[in-house]
Parts: C-alpha cells; sequence; structure tokens
C-alpha cells in the first residue's frame, strides 16, 4: 500500500492511498452506503406526498 500526502501551508491537505486490494473492500461499502441513502431519502420523499 502506498500512502501520498499532498499539500502544505499554503493549500488544501490530501491524503492518498493507492493498492489494488483494497478496492475488493471498500466497494461493498460505498454500495453498502449508497444504497441506505437511496431508502433513506425514498422513504423522506413517500412521506411528504
Amino acid at each position: 500500500m502506498d500512502i501520498a500526502v499532498i499539500g502544505g501551508a499554503d493549500s488544501p491537505t490530501k491524503v492518498f492511498l493507492s493498492s489494488g486490494t483494497y478496492l475488493y473492500a471498500v466497494l461493498p461499502v460505498v454500495l453498502l452506503c449508497v444504497l441506505v441513502s437511496g431508502i433513506i431519502i425514498w422513504n423522506k420523499k413517500k412521506r411528504k406526498n
């Protein structure tokens, strides 16, 4: 795994992580978050009507 920190005193700091194996671990979590967010938004819109 590679870690790079870009930034300084005059700009925003960003941390970049790069690795091929973590994609398979992070992708299901991201998809689950998108799914849960979609369900919450759908329920809120449904209650307004």
